[in-house]
């Protein structure tokens, strides 16, 4: 009769390790995309209420964001 082999769970998890990390990384990219779509819509509601479009302005640090374009 043959033996059965046992898994070596330490295997499976140092195997699980890299997948957890690249679900939680893929998510939170998917979120962030998400957030920024919401402010688009957000600041552009709001400049079209006002008769406005919306431009990309830049922050001293280079960061982006949307605001009226009531030039």
């Amino acid at each position: 009769m043959k033996k059965r082999r046992r898994i070596k769970w330490d295997y499976v998890f140092i195997a699980l390790i890299p997948v957890v990390i690249l679900i939680v990384l893929i998510w939170s990219i998917i979120m962030l995309d998400i957030e920024e779509k919401k402010h688009i819509e957000r600041v552009s509601e709001r400049c079209a209420s006002q008769g406005y479009g919306i431009k990309l302005a830049y922050t001293s640090t280079g960061d982006e964001f949307y605001v009226c374009n009531e030039q």
